[in-house]
């Protein structure tokens, strides 16, 4: 496909590409977050798909690469699950197949060590019911909550 010329657009198109990318300029932003603001800001859907389409083609705007930043930030700043993870970026409008496809290439391994940090950062819960209530509160997979809590809490599933 042939980029589109950025010379004579219309007044209209030229607005959406500014608000656009100031939303970029902000912070990471999916396609279905900037072409909700846009419509919400007034722009007709035949300007709000040009924009996108625009700004698309020339690679500013890319959810793969967004859902990719959002999860490594998800993961190494909030401390929180996979399941968390997903369900917050499908919510942000994120396609699920990216959204999968991202979450797929993280270690297994690496969500077991966050749970257990999580678990950590928080006063002592006395059973292993209330532990594993917190962490899957908090969006760890099964598994990641089956490994943490056999680590602390040994000898068995019952409290």
């Amino acid at each position: 496909m042939k980029p589109t010329s950025l010379q004579n657009l219309s007044p209209e198109l030229e607005k959406a590409l500014t608000k656009a990318l100031r939303m970029l300029n902000a912070s990471d932003k999916l396609t279905a977050e900037i072409r909700k603001a846009l419509l919400q800001a007034g722009h007709d859907e035949n300007t709000v798909e040009q924009a996108i389409q625009l700004l698309t083609e020339r690679r500013a705007l890319d959810d793969r690469r967004t859902v990719a930043a959002l999860v490594e930030k998800a993961v190494q700043r909030k401390g929180q699950g996979i399941e968390h993870i997903r369900a917050e970026l499908i919510l942000r409008g994120a396609p699920e197949e990216i959204v999968s496809e991202c979450l797929s290439q993280q270690d297994p391994g690496d969500e077991r060590e966050l749970a257990l940090k999580a678990l950590q950062s928080q006063p002592r819960k006395d059973t292993r019911a209330k532990a594993g209530r917190f962490l899957a509160a908090r969006g760890f997979s099964e598994e990641a909550i089956e490994l943490v809590l056999e680590d602390l809490y040994p000898g068995g599933h019952a409290d």
